[in-house]
């Protein structure tokens, strides 16, 4: 992970990260926008902030490592609210993790915060050279527990923590065990971009990414959120 800057529009809080070493051009890059529906804050709870970090496996940044000190903050509220990241890249080879910490400090630098409930995200193949992709994803609660029952298929509970063992612990829906964490998995088909149109899949029928069939196109960061 090399720089990022932040800035806000109205709706969203919008952060560009360059992975991999930017090239120069904007069309030796990839651009995708990751928009992440973040949850409520716990009720009863003093303030939390939701930490964002976004990384390559490749780079040697899988989830059972430290990601260092970059990242995104944003206060969670009462209500649901969305956040969104754009990552720039020159390597359409590489995977996408993204780690969601839940601390009571901003960059999860408290004492208190060595333990933080963590949300994980497992991203295939989502960059190509040229192109914008889009992944949407949504935190149904933080991963605090007293029950199993409270993980609500992220994991088991463990000291008021939602952990796993194994991919059996991770019953929710596109999920798998991450180094002691349920992560959720974006397949490569999953990764929306380059058509028009409602589909659930974004590869055509002989498995290539409907980014990989067309050309390169003018790239600047949008992360424009829905409703």
């Amino acid at each position: 992970m090399t720089s990022f800057a932040r800035t806000a529009r109205a709706r969203a809080a919008v952060a560009a990260l360059a992975l991999s070493g930017l090239l120069g051009g904007c069309a030796q890059n990839a651009i995708m926008e990751l928009q992440i529906e973040l949850p409520p804050a716990p009720a009863g709870s003093s303030e939390t902030f939701a930490y964002i970090q976004v990384a390559t496996p490749a780079g040697g940044f899988d989830f059972d490592v430290e990601w260092g000190d970059t990242g995104f903050s944003f206060p969670l509220t009462a209500t649901r609210q969305w956040a969104c990241v754009s990552v720039v890249s020159g390597d359409p080879t590489v995977d996408v993790n993204a780690r969601i910490r839940y601390c009571s400090d901003p960059e999860c630098l408290d004492v208190a915060d060595g333990n933080a409930p963590e949300s994980r995200v497992a991203i295939e193949s989502p960059l190509y050279i040229g192109r914008r992709t889009f992944v949407t994803v949504g935190v149904p609660q933080v991963p605090e527990c007293a029950l199993a029952a409270d993980c609500g298929g992220f994991g088991a509970c463990e000291s008021g923590r939602c952990v796993c063992a194994s991919d059996a612990d991770c019953t929710a829906t596109n999920t798998e065990c991450r180094a002691g964490g349920c992560a959720e998995i974006v397949p490569r088909c999953k990764v929306e971009g380059c058509i028009t149109g409602a589909t659930d899949n974004y590869c055509a029928d002989d498995g290539s990414h409907f980014c990989e069939r067309l050309g390169a196109e003018p790239l600047s960061f949008e992360c424009e959120l829905g409703e």
